[in-house]
């Protein structure tokens, strides 16, 4: 296996690019510096992309290094599940924030866990070579899994239970790298402000720009039970970016879909993501109507609703931007160009080999959607205890991904995080549940009939189990857990029979996604990326993974519907917006910033946009400019931005930050945190 340290010979290798983009979320090992001289007349260094991905941190989304006391940089809005867990009627640190003054006062976000990039490995080669040995889809299938595992296995023993191996599939299983990471599993909670704060204006500001939101959190690693010291770290720049110099961005980017061919858009188009939008929609009914019901009810449902309506408004924009007439005339043009250019050169037909997935994927839609066990809650819970219960029995190249040794720990992790469940709430979303089910496969189907019980009275039927069930404690988990596969498969706990009944139909849709759906995408795919290659070279990035990247661009303005957006905003401009909207909800001051008032400069930057490439799990990326210092924070995109996912542009398209100097004002002058602000800014 060849390691893809950054390395200047690696460097010279990629090629030019057209000077007016800055489209790409480039792997650290493809960084495309060709494209940095060419617009900006800057060539980083194999020592500052080094740098630049040592400091990067994974948090679920994305964080960054900011101190040699392993403290990291990240989202309110990331940090938000932590200090929902750690949150209670008697201490509602989403609706208070949360500051800690010493390490001693620190809190463990259980199950959570951060890793940072060490670094990658192709192994293209041979996952290819195996999946050639083979005849059947099955039998590629199964060969490709057995790779994988046998080279996951191999990198977790020799880095050993700190490290995570992970193989990502590039440009739709075209190649392979193989991600070495080193593994936090202490994740403690440093700082995070009053959710109004973080999350100012709601919804309706939601992916809009101007914006003024100081959307930030810290949290600290610790291994061993000390804080761990970094090699590499962030300096904090308060004077932040200027309009037109370049900007890095390091995130983790979840996913993008550019390489995809018109057909696979046209589904996701056509019927995936109407199906996703309905189901999504009638979820954030559910908890607004629950919410209503009382303020404690309200605190349950904040992370929830605002997970929900996040999720809903961002794929909103996406498919607003697949609904274009322009997107699809571009993408049949770009299309039908690779496809002449490529004539004679790529075995067979691999678009029309899409098409056909495409045509296997559509009639089981509705059942895929529905199929996945809740990635939160007590049925998710008893979804990974089932699961575990019966994967563990399987040979380990036949398991599930999140079952094979290197991502087990993680699994686990999952079941063993200590945290609050809603009984009340997850009911009401398990009964809108039944009733989705009821309406998209109708009332005999089997995952309908699991959900409705022997009487077929839903409601009576989950209440009961709701009401019984003892997967909410977490000594009940692990205890079961220590018992063995036998004892939850013969456990009378309801929600372990209801999760024993939906497995099998959980199981059929993932395996039929992975031996089916993802082998033959894999083979078509690696044919497109041939004809892309012999085209273009390593001029196009692969879409994004939700592992490190870098993109690029600049601080600038934009004009949309003739109304001008300026570059950044001001402390000056939130106080005005909240007057304007006299103070009511979602535009209101928590009462930190108004008292805080008098001892804040108006003139100091808020947020700002840049031109840069970014996607969801962007978020809390840091942005540095030339010299590696950190002047700013990933948080959100504006609506226009939306249609990234699809195709990049960078007319009205803007990624939103939080500006440097409010996050050091916000700790110094409004929350007093004067230990933070030594920590970040260490005398040189």
């Amino acid at each position: 296996m060849f390691r893809l340290r950054i390395s200047s010979a690696l460097l010279a290798l990629v090629p030019c690019f057209p000077a007016q983009a800055a489209e790409g979320l480039w792997p650290f090992n493809q960084a495309p510096v060709a494209a940095f001289q060419a617009q900006y007349g800057f060539t980083p260094s194999a020592q500052w992309l080094a740098h630049l991905q040592g400091a990067a941190v994974n948090f679920g989304a994305s964080g960054s290094f900011v101190s040699p006391e392993g403290l990291v940089l990240t989202n309110h809005h990331v940090v938000l599940d932590c200090v929902s867990k750690l949150s209670s009627a008697q201490r509602d640190l989403v609706k208070n924030g949360f500051v800690a003054h010493s390490h001693a006062e620190e809190l463990r976000c259980s199950g959570d866990d951060a890793t940072v990039l060490i670094d990658i490995v192709d192994v293209t080669t041979k996952i290819r070579a195996a999946e050639d040995s083979a005849q059947t889809d099955e039998e590629r299938a199964n060969a490709r899994r057995g790779v994988i595992t046998a080279i996951e296995n191999t990198c977790q023993k020799e880095g050993g239970a700190s490290q995570k191996c992970q193989v990502v599939s590039l440009y739709q299983g075209a190649a392979y790298h193989l991600y070495r990471s080193e593994r936090y599993d202490d994740v403690r909670l440093v700082f995070a402000p009053e959710y109004q704060v973080g999350f100012y204006g709601g919804d309706p500001d939601n992916f809009v720009y101007p914006r003024f939101a100081v959307d930030m959190g810290l949290v600290r690693l610790y291994r061993d039970g000390k804080p761990v010291h970094p090699k590499h770290w962030l300096k904090i720049d308060p004077a932040g970016p200027k309009p037109g110099e370049i900007l890095f961005v390091a995130g983790h980017p979840g996913r993008t879909e550019r390489l995809k061919t018109e057909a696979q858009l046209r589904f996701l188009r056509d019927v995936q993501n109407p199906l996703m939008l309905a189901g999504i929609k009638r979820r954030i009914d559910v908890v607004l109507a629950y919410a209503k019901q009382s303020a404690e009810a309200n605190r349950q449902a904040t992370e929830t609703l605002f997970g929900l309506q996040n999720w809903y408004k961002s794929l909103t924009g996406a498919q607003e931007a697949l609904s274009q007439p322009r997107f699809f005339a571009r993408k049949s043009q770009q299309e039908a160009d690779l496809r002449a250019k490529s004539a004679g050169k790529v075995a067979g037909d691999p678009w029309e080999e899409m098409a056909a997935v495409v045509a296997d994927q559509t009639p089981r839609a509705k059942l895929d959607w529905l199929a996945k066990f809740p990635y939160h809650g007590l049925l998710s819970q008893a979804g990974l205890l089932v699961q575990w219960a019966r994967q563990s029995q399987l040979p380990e190249d036949k398991r599930l991904p999140e079952f094979r040794s290197a991502a087990l720990p993680n699994t686990l992790d999952r079941i063993k995080t200590d945290e609050p469940y809603y009984k009340d709430l997850e009911l009401a979303l398990s009964l809108d549940r039944a009733k989705e089910a009821h309406e998209l496969l109708g009332d005999h189907h089997p995952y309908t009939l699991a959900l409705s019980g022997e009487q077929g009275n839903a409601k009576a039927f989950l209440s009961n189990i709701y009401a019984q069930t003892r997967i909410g404690d977490v000594a009940e988990r692990k205890r079961l857990l220590a018992a063995g596969p036998a004892a939850i498969e013969t456990s009378d706990d309801p929600m372990l029979v209801l999760a024993r009944a939906l497995e099998p139909i959980a199981l059929e849709s993932q395996q039929f996604t992975e031996d089916h759906i993802k082998t033959l995408i894999s083979q078509a795919a690696a044919k497109i990326e041939q004809a892309r290659y012999a085209a273009f070279g390593a001029a196009v990035a692969p879409d994004a993974t939700g592992t490190l990247r870098l993109s690029y661009g600049e601080a600038k303005g934009y004009v949309e519907h003739g109304i001008s957006h300026p570059w950044k905003t001001t402390v000056g401009g939130l106080y005005d917006r909240a007057t304007s909207f006299a103070q009511q909800t979602p535009f209101d001051l928590a009462p930190s910033w108004r008292k805080a008032r008098s001892k804040l400069n108006p003139d100091t930057p808020l947020d700002y946009v840049l031109t840069a490439d970014i996607v969801g799990g962007n978020s809390g990326s840091p942005i540095v400019n030339r010299a590696g210092n950190l002047v700013g924070l990933i948080f959100d995109g504006n609506l226009a931005s939306l249609g990234i996912y699809y195709q990049y542009g960078d007319d009205t398209e803007r990624a939103i930050a939080v500006h440097p100097a409010a996050i050091m004002a916000a700790l110094d002058k409004v929350y007093g945190a004067k230990n933070l602000v030594r920590e970040m800014t260490p005398k040189q």
